[in-house]
């Protein structure tokens, strides 16, 4: 099977892009030497920032799968937008259920479970926990975000690969599947 493959070093990070030649779907790799981490994702998704810049930081993986210029004035995700999220635990955070109790604050909890992984490698999610949340963000039932969040414990630390999109989004299970993967993706050291 032809593998094609493309490195880049940009601000400190390196991309790797690599998929079988017959694949359509090429995935990137994100690799953050300060955050000791390395992800897999699709590269039609953008880099950006939370706040909607064009220039990521080099320390943490935050993409989109639309243009900056479809982000909708006062609210960043369209319709049919999604944003993945993906770094490190906080510092002082060391169990996996003590950083979801801090990340459900503000949102309402719908399901969380323990996600099984087969074949585990010895540099990547050890222990795998999946919640789904929900967020109102505006008055009707339809203005709410629905959270995928994999919290991934590895030998060397915490890690969060956080998904978000709107309520209601019709490819909420490919964009799932996408974080699902990338999880599964994460090595670290």
């Amino acid at each position: 099977m032809k593998i094609l493959s493309t490195t880049a070093l940009v601000m400190g990070a390196v991309f790797t892009t690599s998929a079988p030649a017959s694949n359509p779907e090429v995935w990137k790799t994100f690799i953050s030497k300060p955050e000791r981490f390395l992800v897999r994702y699709p590269s039609s998704w953008n880099r950006t920032r939370l706040d909607g810049s064009h220039l990521a930081s080099k320390d943490s993986l935050d993409i989109i799968n639309f243009t900056i210029s479809e982000a909708l004035r006062g609210v960043f995700l369209p319709p049919s937008g999604a944003q993945v999220t993906v770094g490190r635990g906080p510092s002082g955070v060391t169990t996996l259920e003590n950083w979801m109790a801090k990340g459900a604050a503000s949102a309402e909890y719908i399901d969380k479970r323990e996600v099984p992984i087969r074949d585990p490698r010895k540099d990547g999610c050890t222990r795998l926990i999946q919640t789904i949340m929900r967020e109102q963000v505006g008055p009707t039932e339809t203005s709410s975000f629905r959270w995928i969040d994999y919290y991934c414990s590895t030998p060397t630390g915490l890690y969060l690969i956080s998904l978000h999109y709107w309520e209601g989004n019709p490819d909420h299970q490919n964009l799932d599947a996408i974080a699902l993967k990338m999880a599964l993706s994460l090595r670290s050291w």
